[in-house]
Formats: C-alpha cells, structure tokens, sequence
C-alpha cells in the first residue's frame, strides 16, 4: 500500500499547463484515489469476486493511457502470462530521440544580404545551404530571408527548396553494390559504348534526384518555352502553390489544445 501511496505523490507533482490535460489528470487522481480506497476495503474483506473485480478495474485505469509515450511504455511492460504476451502488440514510437553525442544543430540556411531573390540570393542561399549542412546543421532556418532578415520572400523559398532538395541528395552519398556499379555492363559495353539504350539504364536512371525548378533544357527548348528565368519560374510555383495548396487540417483534438496555448498566452 506504500506503493501506492508514494506513486500518487507523483501524480500530485504534475502540473499540465493545458486545460484539458489538467482536467484529464484531476478525472484519473479521483479514479486512482478511489481504487485505493478499495483496495483498503478488499484487504480488510478479501472475496473471490471482490478480487475479479479489482483486476478489471486496474486494467480499466492504467490499460488505457491517453499520452502515446505512456501507451508505448505500458506495451514494453513484462507480462508474466505467455499467452497475454502474445495477445498484445508492442508500440514502437516513431521518431529520433536526439543524443548528446550528436545534438540537434541550428543552421543559418537559405537567406541572403541581398534586397531581391536575384542571382547573389541565390549564390548566397546556396553557399549558405551546403555549408551549414557540412557542418553538421540539420535543421534549416532563415529560408527565404532577405536584407538581413528584413525582408522575406515566397520567390526566394520556393528557391531554397530545391537547393534545400538537392543538398539532401548530395548529403546521402553513393550507395555502392553489385546493382549500381553494374561492371558486367561496363565490360560488355566497354567505355566507349552506348549505355543510354541498355535495360540497366531504364531500369534505375529515374531513381537519381532530378530538379523541378532548375532547367536543365537546350537553348531552344527553354526559348520555346517562355525564355524563363529562374526567378520567373520561382515566382509562378509560388502563385500556383498560394492558389491551389490546401493544407491537411489538424485533428479536432489538436487544434482545440492549440486554441487553449494560445489562450494561456494571451
């Protein structure tokens, strides 16, 4: 029983700042305290079903955890009966847990001295980019600045994006096997020979990162198509995005636990 008793202190110890978590909380310490009560009660007047229902009403009070990370460490629980322990399924939480070996680093990427997304905002943005991230950056911020942070820009994001995407690319490095270094091909082609046509290259040739914003046309294909600059095409992927991307809305329960952080704030 002084199990118990020291394990509600802990429970008393919490402090949810949102409403509904507190509100949640004070339901499962009334419950909790209410259980006890019971099993003072049972162990004065021990009964076969008093016992029976006893264990339903623990399940009912701890089996059902309303956090994720409470219902994953509930699964990882040892059950003493074999045929429990394979009834219930084990939650593995997705997501990297962030080591001090290896801490999450902030990267000043993406953003520029320059006042217009033009050819130095993306000099810089690309730099920018590629050298944070060799740096060991994961998290990209600043996208789309300009003027020091004055100014932002949708062209300038859209652009940073791709550079973003193609730094990823380059992050991943060469996977090396017997697929992608394909030497019977080479020696049945020799260096000279066209591998354009052959099976391998149709089979793998579209798993390589390609751009969707940087032209990689002839001169007079892009000249056929508008003579557009990248800016041009930033700027139109920008207009089409504004105008036709709709964002998957929340979930009902998250959007109401935002409204009431929100209304703490104020």
């Amino acid at each position: 029983m002084l199990c118990w008793v020291h394990d509600g202190r802990l429970y008393k110890k919490l402090e949810p700042i949102i409403a509904l978590h507190r509100g949640q909380l004070e339901d499962f310490r009334k419950s909790y305290w209410e259980y006890y009560d019971q099993l003072l009660a049972y162990r004065e007047q021990p009964t076969t079903q008093k016992h029976t229902q006893l264990e339903a009403q623990f399940d009912a009070l701890f089996a059902q955890p309303k956090h994720p990370y409470t219902e994953a460490l509930m699964s990882a629980v040892a059950l003493p009966d074999p045929e429990l322990r394979g009834k219930r399924k084990r939650i593995i939480l997705e997501g990297e847990i962030p080591s001090p070996r290896n801490p999450p680093i902030f990267g000043l990427t993406g953003c520029s001295d320059s006042k217009v997304p033009d050819e130095q905002a993306a000099a810089e943005a690309a730099f920018a980019i590629m050298l944070e991230t060799l740096a060991g950056a994961q998290m990209a911020h600043d996208v789309g600045y300009l003027e020091g942070g004055m100014t932002n820009s949708i062209e300038q994001i859209i652009m940073c994006d791709e550079m973003i995407a193609y730094t990823k690319q380059f992050m991943k490095g060469m996977e090396i096997n017997d697929e992608t270094l394909a030497l019977d091909l080479i020696h049945q082609i020799g260096p000279d020979g066209n591998y354009l046509s052959s099976e391998h290259t149709l089979q793998n040739y579209k798993k390589d990162w390609y751009p969707k914003l940087f032209d990689r046309r002839n001169y007079e294909d892009w000249k056929s198509k508008g003579s557009k600059t990248l800016r041009q095409r930033a700027q139109e992927k920008a207009l089409k995005i504004l105008a036709t991307h709709k964002p998957e809305p929340l979930p009902a329960d998250v959007q109401k636990q935002l409204d009431e952080i929100v209304g703490i704030g104020k």
